[in-house]
């Protein structure tokens, strides 16, 4: 019988996830994260130092005796990866714990487990990482008050950079480009020659390295296809599994098309310039469940919190550059209390799910106000089940009241 299985059980699943779950987008979105070729650092304390030696070139020759030279070696400089705390925090009910306990062999002994919590939980932990991610992407720090924007992502830090006169075209880190239409007619190649043109005046230093290029979708397409109108008869673009492609001309440069660039903002850096950090041993980051029963004596309150920041470590031309370009994209926030309304279904191929607010559809991931009453429904797919709510309730068409609080509900689907 499948019965509440207790807030110690609760608990109990939360500490067994908890080591991945604050590592945030680490954990469930690596695959984006290499893609995009962003160095995850964890274990670090608040804070990490970045020294850089900026080199300023030199000459290399023969040693002539008696000839002495003067050696132009660079100077050293800091970069600082500051962690904030992020906070994801819902209201749940006894509700969603409902299940009954699964009971699996490990190394001969008999194990207790939770599928349904450790579920809801993983859940979780995907929004909470996408929520870091977003602000990796385009966040702003900004004051108390102002919506809790958890850190600077590096968008912003390049903003700042420009800003701040680091970035700059004297110091060849920043580079006007061309424009980046679609080809306009058969044999239309501009774009592609802006980027290569582009290219041309990188430090060579950078040109050598193998380099990751950000720029929004619409650009990543105009390049490839002038590409591809430029060689119609005998190369095209590769396209790699993960979303980003190569073209045969420029070897050592993989282009990742983002759809967080929004705007006219490309950049090109090499491995190990865009850092994501965390926290995770500190004794801030935790997941855990305590009870809240000030509205409902079952009410419970799901947290995952953990320190995040991020750093563009090497900002010279050898490691980095970018056209100036402006990134359109509105700044993502990490404020947990906004009233935002989230469901899924747990396997698409299953079933579809709707939300209404009497007969007017409500977009998925929108906010909507306390105390309204919006209608979920959910369809099964032709021969397949709908078993339940992530929240207990069986019936397929439920109603649910907006609380000010996060909301999140799962239709589980069966194909049995």
């Amino acid at each position: 019988m499948a019965t509440f299985i207790g807030l110690e059980n609760v608990q109990a699943v939360a500490r067994v996830l908890e080591r991945n779950i604050v590592t945030g987008p680490a954990w469930t979105m690596a695959d984006e994260l290499e893609r995009l070729g962003i160095k995850v650092e964890t274990g670090i304390q608040n804070q990490k130092i970045y020294t850089v030696f900026a080199g300023k070139g030199g000459e290399t020759r023969r040693k002539k005796v008696g000839d002495v030279k003067e050696s132009k070696l660079g100077y050293f400089f800091e970069r600082v990866l500051q962690c904030r705390i992020c906070v994801h925090r819902i209201r749940v009910n006894e509700d969603y714990f409902v299940e009954k306990p699964a009971i699996v062999d490990i190394n001969g002994s008999a194990a207790t487990t939770f599928p349904l919590t450790e579920f809801f939980m993983k859940e979780q932990a995907k929004v909470f990482g996408k929520d870091v991610f977003n602000c990796a992407i385009n966040g702003k720090e900004t004051a108390e008050g102002e919506g809790l924007g958890m850190f600077d992502g590096w968008n912003e830090h390049i903003t700042q950079g420009i800003n701040k006169g680091e970035i700059n075209q004297a110091a060849g880190n920043l580079i006007p480009s061309g424009i980046f239409d679609l080809p306009a007619a058969e044999g239309d190649s501009d774009a592609y020659n802006n980027f290569v043109e582009w290219h041309t005046k990188w430090n060579s230093d950078l040109k050598d390295e193998k380099t990751f290029v950000w720029l929004s979708i619409s650009d990543g397409l105009a390049i490839k296809d002038a590409y591809e109108q430029k060689h119609r008869s005998h190369q095209a673009a590769v396209n790699l599994p993960n979303g980003n492609f190569t073209l045969g001309e420029l070897p050592n440069v993989t282009f990742c098309p983002n759809p967080r660039m929004k705007g006219t903002r490309m950049f090109a850096f090499k491995y190990g310039v865009l850092v994501l950090g965390v926290d995770n041993e500190s004794d801030k980051s935790f997941v855990n469940v305590l009870p809240e029963p000030s509205r409902d004596t079952k009410d419970m309150v799901f947290q995952i919190q953990s320190l995040f920041g991020t750093a563009l470590v090497d900002y010279t031309s050898r490691a980095f550059v970018t056209n100036g370009g402006v990134n359109e994209g509105v700044f993502d926030s990490g404020d947990y209390q906004k009233d935002a309304i989230t469901v899924t279904a747990n396997d698409s191929k299953l079933g579809t799910v709707t939300i209404k607010n009497g007969n007017t559809p409500v977009e998925n991931g929108s906010e909507v106000e306390p105390g309204v009453t919006l209608t979920l429904t959910a369809t099964p797919a032709t021969g397949k089940t709908f078993v339940k709510w992530s929240n207990g309730q069986t019936n397929a068409t439920i109603n649910v009241v907006t609380t000010g609080d996060p909301m999140y509900f799962t239709a589980i689907f069966s194909g049995e």
